[in-house]
């Protein structure tokens, strides 16, 4: 495990110690290799060089936490990791991840995806994987967690909105990192409509990230629910734990947060938690209030409000 956050003229010697343990590593496993360090584009060659030295030695988890001190392109994910099978954990930051070809993730678990420049035909085939068999693409059958970003997620919205529709999916853990507007919520009901064997949906509340996606891309918004049925209710029949963060209330622009936790209420047959962290500074009584008085499918139900810690 690397980390590096000093600045970016002091990441030099950093580079070099990793590609000098890298290239004396002979134990031919690796459990985990990650690295964490202010990224340029001069360095793009020496990581492409871990990742294979990571690769040759069956890495299981693979995280590249990569940041960017200016506007720089971002670290350019080469092909042979998509043909890593030894790969369980995947975790990716400031990288285009490009799938142009055979994908053989065969043993991957969790997949977490973050500040990535990733194409709409990326978005699909992993989305697909699951059920997807044939010379170009191999299948992803044990995939259980996924981390979406706020540009995964437009994306995705924007998929839905022009009427391509999301493939099944099978993964038990869910994480998604949102604006929660009404830019965000196509995708996340497309998503939960989609997710056959989702059990817990954690969902991160962010003001970053490009919030403007899919407004600039002339695909009108609107319409929160999208046309979900009644189907719903048989998909989410799973789903037992939820958790909402930086809560800042269901008025106003918080809206479209309101009609989601009322979708997971009315649908989410066996919920047992909802929990909801509060950000700072935030009046939640009303809130409490009203939510607590809503009618629910699943009787067990448990609606818990707290505040966000600030350390």
């Amino acid at each position: 495990m690397f980390h590096n956050r000093c600045s970016l003229p002091n990441s030099q010697p950093f580079v070099e110690r990793v590609t000098r343990t890298l290239e004396t590593y002979r134990a031919g496993y690796m459990k985990k290799f990650t690295v964490d360090f202010m990224y340029n584009k001069c360095y793009a060659s020496q990581v492409d060089n871990w990742i294979s030295l990571a690769i040759r030695n069956k890495v299981e988890d693979l995280d590249l936490w990569l940041h960017l001190c200016s506007p720089i392109r971002p670290y350019k994910l080469p092909h042979h990791v998509h043909q890593a099978p030894s790969i369980t954990n995947l975790s990716l930051q400031n990288c285009i991840l490009g799938l142009n070809g055979a994908v053989a993730w065969k043993s991957l678990k969790s997949l977490s995806i973050s500040t990535v420049d990733i194409t709409e035909d990326a978005i699909e085939m992993i989305l697909s994987a699951p059920y997807i068999q044939s010379h170009h693409i191999l299948a992803l059958p044990m995939a259980e967690e996924i981390n979406l970003g706020p540009y995964c997620i437009q994306m995705l919205s924007m998929r839905e909105m022009i009427g391509l529709q999301t493939p099944p999916m099978r993964w038990k853990i869910l994480l998604l990192t949102a604006h929660l507007d009404e830019v965000d919520t196509p995708g996340i009901f497309r998503l939960l409509l989609n997710s056959l064997s989702i059990e817990t949906l954690i969902v991160n509340r962010t003001c970053d990230g490009c919030s403007d996606l899919l407004l600039n891309s002339g695909v009108p918004a609107g319409g929160i629910l999208c046309g979900i049925s009644k189907v719903s209710v048989i998909v989410l029949s799973l789903l037992k734990t939820v958790k909402f963060t930086s809560y800042r209330g269901v008025r106003g622009l918080w809206l479209p947060t309101l009609e989601l936790i009322l979708y997971l209420l009315e649908n989410a047959s066996t919920l047992e938690k909802l929990n909801i962290v509060v950000s700072p500074g935030t009046d939640y009584r009303q809130d409490e209030e009203t939510l607590l008085k809503l009618p629910r499918s699943s009787p067990h139900a448990e609606i818990i409000f707290r505040r966000q810690i600030v350390y």
